[in-house]
C-alpha cells in the first residue's frame, strides 16, 4: 500500500509543473463576513446537483432498454398471455401490474367453470397465481382433475424467466399443499403464437389482444354462432350441443343410475333378509309389525351388536353395500325410508327401457327420446335439463339454452364428485413432490412424454 501511494505520488509530481516562489509565498486570502464561505457553499451544492443529474441521467441510460425496449427491436415489456390445460382449457391475459384482465373458455368444460359470473370474478382482476389456483380448484371439484391417480396441468406462456418459474412453483405449491400427485408441465411460446393458436390472430401486442378478449364473449359455444343466421344456429346447436358433449353426459347418468337401479335392488333384499331372520334380536317377540321395525338401520341402534354368527354376516354384508351405494352417489341412503323412496322411484320407470336405448343409443334414437330421458333423469338424479331439447328461437335463446345446460353439468359434476374432492389429504413435501417428478420422468422420459400420453 505505501509503495504504491509513493508511485502515484512521483506520477503526480511529473504531470503537475512547479510552482513559483512567488506563488508559495504569497498570502491566504480569508473570508470576510461569511461573504465566500456562502460561495464556496453555493459551488459546493452546484456541484453535488450536477453530480446527482449525471447519475440519474446514468442510470436512465442503463435501465431504460431495460424496462423500455431497445433499439435492437425487444418487444415491450407490458404484461403477458397464458393458456392453462387441464382437460378444461382456458387463455388469461395479465396487465403490466401483473393483474389478470380476462379470462376466455377455449373448450366446452372450460365453459362449464365459466359459465357462472360470479366464478368468473373470482379470477378476473387477480393475480395470476390466484386465477389460476381458482380455476384448477374448481377443475378438481368437478372432476376434471385426477384427485386419486397421477395426472398433469399444461401451462403455455408468452413470458420467460421469474415470471414463468413463479407461476409454475405457485402451482405446485398448490398441488403439494393439497396432497394431488400432479405434474406441472411449462412451456414458452411468442405471444403471436398464444394469440394464433386460441383464436385470435398473430397479436404481437399484449395491449391489443386483452382489448379484443375484453370485447370477445367469455364462452366458446357463444363465440361459435357469432354472426350466423338462426338456421346455422340451430345446427350447430345439435350438432355441438345435444349431439355433442350433452349426448355423452346424458348417456353416462342413464347408465350410471341402471347401475344403482341394480345396487339398490341388492340393498332391498339385503335389508328384508335381515328384517325376517330368525335370528334378528328384534324379533324376540313375535308381532306384528312394520317392516321398518327390524330393518338394518333399527339393530344397528340396538346398545349391542353380539349377534350369530349368520345374521352378523349379513349385516356386515349391508353395511359393506351400503358404504360401497353412498360413496358413488349424492343422494344417500341412512335410513328405512330413504331406501324405500329410492325404491319408489325406481319402480315409476321402466329401466328394460334404458337398457334397451343404452345398448342401441344412437344419434337418431337420443333425439326421438330427449324429453323422455329429461324426466327420467330429473326423477331419479334430480337432473333438470329443462327444455334442452326444444330448438333455440334466436341467437339470445341460443345463449340462454348453453349457458343453462352448462350449469346443470357444473352442479351435476360437483354433486357427483363432492366426496372424493373433500377427502382429507396429507400435504406432500417438497421431497416427496420431487420423487413423484423423477418417477414419471424415469418411467416416460421426459414430462412432455408424459403429458402426451395423458392425451
Amino acid at each position: 500500500m505505501k509503495n504504491l501511494k509513493e508511485k502515484l505520488l512521483k506520477e503526480l509530481d511529473c504531470v503537475v509543473p512547479p510552482l513559483s516562489e512567488d506563488v508559495l509565498n504569497a498570502p491566504i486570502i480569508r473570508a470576510e463576513n461569511g461573504e465566500k464561505e456562502e460561495k464556496k457553499r453555493s459551488f459546493t451544492w452546484k456541484m453535488v446537483l450536477s453530480c446527482s443529474v449525471a447519475v440519474v441521467a446514468l442510470c436512465m441510460a442503463i435501465l431504460f432498454p431495460v424496462f423500455f425496449g431497445s433499439k435492437n427491436g425487444v418487444a415491450v415489456n407490458s404484461g403477458y398471455a397464458l393458456v392453462l390445460e387441464v382437460n378444461p382449457k382456458v387463455a388469461f391475459t395479465v396487465d403490466d401490474k401483473g393483474k389478470v384482465k380476462t379470462v376466455t373458455a377455449l373448450n366446452e368444460d372450460a365453459d362449464v367453470i365459466l359459465s357462472d359470473s360470479k366464478r368468473l370474478s373470482e379470477m378476473v382482476g387477480q393475480t395470476t397465481e390466484k386465477a389460476l389456483e381458482k380455476f384448477i380448484d374448481y377443475s378438481s371439484k368437478l372432476g376434471y382433475l385426477d384427485l386419486v391417480n397421477p395426472d398433469a396441468v399444461k401451462i403455455t406462456l408468452s413470458e420467460k424467466g421469474k415470471i414463468a418459474d413463479g407461476i409454475k412453483k405457485s402451482v405446485e405449491n398448490y398441488f403439494m399443499q393439497n396432497g394431488i400427485f400432479t405434474l406441472v408441465i411449462t412451456e414458452s411460446k411468442t405471444l403471436a403464437e398464444i394469440s394464433k393458436n386460441i383464436g385470435f390472430g398473430e397479436e404481437t401486442n399484449i395491449k391489443n389482444l386483452i382489448d379484443k378478449l375484453s370485447k370477445t364473449p367469455v364462452l366458446e359455444y357463444e363465440r361459435q354462432v357469432l354472426g350466423k343466421d338462426l338456421q346455422q344456429i340451430q345446427d350447430y346447436y345439435t350438432q355441438n350441443v345435444l349431439l355433442g358433449d350433452m349426448k355423452n353426459y346424458v348417456k353416462a347418468q342413464l347408465s350410471h343410475n341402471t347401475v344403482s337401479e341394480n345396487q339398490v335392488l341388492k340393498l332391498n333384499e339385503l335389508n328384508i333378509k335381515i328384517a325376517t331372520h330368525s335370528d334378528n334380536p328384534l324379533r324376540i317377540f313375535e308381532v306384528s309389525s312394520p317392516e321398518s321395525v327390524y330393518s338394518y338401520w333399527a339393530v344397528r341402534a340396538l346398545p349391542f351388536s353380539n349377534f350369530t354368527e349368520e345374521f352378523g354376516n349379513l349385516m356386515a354384508e349391508m353395511e359393506e353395500e351400503l358404504a360401497i351405494y353412498n360413496s358413488e352417489h349424492s343422494q344417500k341412503i341412512n335410513d328405512y325410508l330413504t331406501l324405500k323412496i329410492v325404491l319408489d322411484l325406481q319402480d315409476a320407470f321402466d329401466f328394460d327401457f334404458i337398457k334397451s336405448l343404452l345398448d342401441n343409443f344412437t344419434d337418431s334414437a337420443y333425439l326421438e327420446n330427449i324429453s323422455l330421458i329429461n324426466q327420467i333423469l330429473n326423477a331419479l338424479s334430480g337432473e333438470d335439463f329443462k327444455d334442452f331439447d326444444k330448438m333455440p328461437e334466436n341467437e339470445q335463446d341460443f345463449m340462454d339454452k348453453v349457458s343453462g345446460y352448462s350449469q346443470s353439468v357444473y352442479f351435476a359434476r360437483e354433486k357427483e364428485n363432492s366426496q372424493i374432492y373433500s377427502q382429507q389429504r396429507k400435504p406432500l413435501t417438497e421431497g416427496e413432490y420431487q420423487q413423484f417428478i423423477d418417477s414419471i420422468i424415469k418411467e416416460y422420459g421426459s414430462l412432455e412424454n408424459y403429458w402426451k400420453n395423458l392425451q
